[in-house]
This record gives structure tokens, C-alpha cells and sequence, in this order.
């Protein structure tokens, strides 16, 4: 490998591997330290903050000190067994994340009931350990190194499917919504269905970004490429992955950025200005919520 491209790619993974080091931990903070912020969802994005973290923290660094000593099979081989571990726990934590927003939309009711702290604690147990126990497999086992792109694949099917599933769903609560206009809770259902439709497009984008991300390296795969072009490109752009989630969950949510300028301590008076802003949008959205409701989801 050329040593300019061998720069570029340890100043790219070395810079968004401190960024996202520091990020996912803001995270993991800002969740463990707000009571408001610890519920089902968030739950599996401390989670899958987690698993970003190992990424930046661990995968990333390793990659870099491999990048830069003579190629051997040897070398990629423990580097890929550092890497699987931790982009499959990103991954998985991801999906969880997809379904539980699912499970949340489709049957509510029962999501309220089952979704509580002891069976997330189970079910993210879980995940990370199907996470290390494919990585593993894949990575040491030449039975399944054959079959494991065709595995990539379908789960990154099931993203897609699961979102459109949910997409569907939410569309579908909106014109229900809709058609309840004179009922006696129908403002406190407007708001409702304007957060989960900020959560739903904030999904979309998490999914978005992790499939485009994850791309070159399942073709790459089913190409058959060699380990050493895997090596040079496809990593670098799954890393990066866990380094935009958590810029993903800051930019989008609201609560969220007001928990961090808490957690970080932002000035007094940079908290009162940013609540106040905060009243200000909540008193208009409740003054002109039905217009901008109608604006937002009516359809032509």
C-alpha cells in the first residue's frame, strides 16, 4: 500500500476514533446520569453506544497499528477477530434498536407491559452475546467464512424490511389521528404522533447512514475480494459508523442535547436561555399544533 494512502487512512480512523470515543461516552453519560433519558429506548441506545464505543475505543486504534507494520495473514487475523466482535456488537445493537421501535409501534399495549427493565436487561444480554459468538464463528471457523456474506446480507435486508414495516405502521396511526379530531384527546395524540415521528425519521437515518456504511464491505465480500483489499477500504468506512451515531442522536434530539448541556455544565444563564426557547416552542406548537399537524401529515 502506498504510504500516502496508509496516512490518509490512520489520520481518518485516528481523528474519528477520538471524536467518537468521546462521543459514545457523552452518551453513556448523559443516559446514566438523566432519570428522564432512562426508558425502553434509550435503554438500547446506551446499549449500542456501547458497542460503538468498543469500536472507536478498541477496533479502531488496532486497526491503525496494523495499517501501519508489514501485511501478514497473521496480523489480519487478529485484527479481524478484535473487528468482528465489535462492528457485530454494533451492528446486532442496532437492530435490536429497529425492532424494539417496531414491537413499540405494532402492539403498544403490550410493549408498555414487557419492555421494562429486567427483560431489556435480558434481551440486550443477549444480543451482545449472539454478537461475540458470530464474530467469533465467522472469523475463526473457514466452514463459515463461505456462507457468512450471504448472513451480512440478510440482515441488512432486515433493516430495510423492518423500517418499511414501521414506516407503514406510522403512516397508518397518523391518518387515525387525523380522523379523530374532535375527540377529547386528540392534542395530547398530536403531540404524541409528532414525537414518534421524530424518533421514526431519526431510525431512518441511524439505518440509513449504518447500510450505505456497511455496504463495501458485504460487496466485497460477495466478490470474493482478497482480505488485504478489505483491509485497505471497507473497515474504514464501517468504523465510521460508530463514530456518527451518537453525532445522529445529538443533532436530533432535542431532549437529548438539553440533558448533555446538563451533564456537561453549561452556564446558568446558557441553560435559562435554552430552556426558554424551549417554553417558547411549546407554547406555539400548542397554539398552532392542528395547522401545523395538518401540514406535516395530511397528504395532497
Amino acid at each position: 500500500m502506498a504510504s500516502a494512502t496508509i496516512e490518509i487512512l490512520s489520520i481518518v480512523n485516528g481523528l474519528s476514533s477520538i471524536a467518537g470515543t468521546v462521543g459514545n461516552l457523552l452518551v453513556c453519560l448523559v443516559i446514566c446520569r438523566n432519570e428522564e433519558l432512562q426508558t425502553g429506548v434509550n435503554y438500547f441506545i446506551l446499549s449500542l453506544s456501547a458497542a460503538d464505543l468498543t469500536v472507536c475505543f478498541i477496533a479502531q486504534p488496532t486497526y491503525v497499528y496494523y495499517l501501519n507494520q508489514p501485511w501478514s495473514a497473521r496480523n489480519f487475523a487478529t485484527f479481524k477477530l478484535i473487528a468482528y466482535i465489535t462492528l457485530h456488537s454494533s451492528f446486532l445493537n442496532l437492530l435490536s434498536l429497529t425492532l424494539n421501535r417496531l414491537f413499540a409501534l405494532w402492539f403498544p399495549f403490550g410493549y408498555v407491559i414487557i419492555m421494562r427493565g429486567r427483560n431489556i436487561a435480558v434481551i440486550v444480554t443477549i444480543v451482545w452475546l449472539v454478537s461475540v459468538i458470530m464474530a467469533i464463528a465467522f472469523s475463526l471457523s473457514p466452514v463459515l467464512k463461505r456462507p457468512a456474506p450471504y448472513f451480512h446480507v440478510a440482515m441488512l435486508l432486515t433493516f430495510a424490511f423492518t423500517y418499511m414495516k414501521i414506516f407503514c405502521i406510522a403512516r397508518k396511526q397518523r391518518h387515525r389521528i387525523v380522523a379523530q379530531v374532535r375527540s377529547v384527546s386528540h392534542n395530547y395524540r398530536v403531540a404524541k404522533i409528532s414525537q414518534d415521528q421524530l424518533t421514526t425519521r431519526t431510525l431512518a437515518i441511524l439505518i440509513g447512514v449504518s447500510l450505505i456504511l456497511f455496504l463495501p464491505d458485504t460487496w466485497f465480500q460477495l466478490a470474493r475480494s482478497s482480505d488485504y483489499t478489505r483491509f485497505r477500504w471497507s473497515f474504514t468506512t464501517m468504523f465510521l459508523s460508530s463514530f456518527l451515531n451518537p453525532c445522529i442522536y445529538v443533532w436530533r434530539s432535542e431532549k437529548f442535547r438539553l440533558a448533555l448541556y446538563k451533564t456537561i455544565g453549561v452556564s446558568r444563564r446558557g441553560r435559562r436561555s435554552i430552556a426558554k426557547v424551549n417554553f417558547n416552542a411549546i407554547e406555539q406548537f400548542k397554539l398552532q399544533h392542528f395547522t401545523t399537524f395538518q401540514k406535516m401529515f395530511l397528504l395532497p
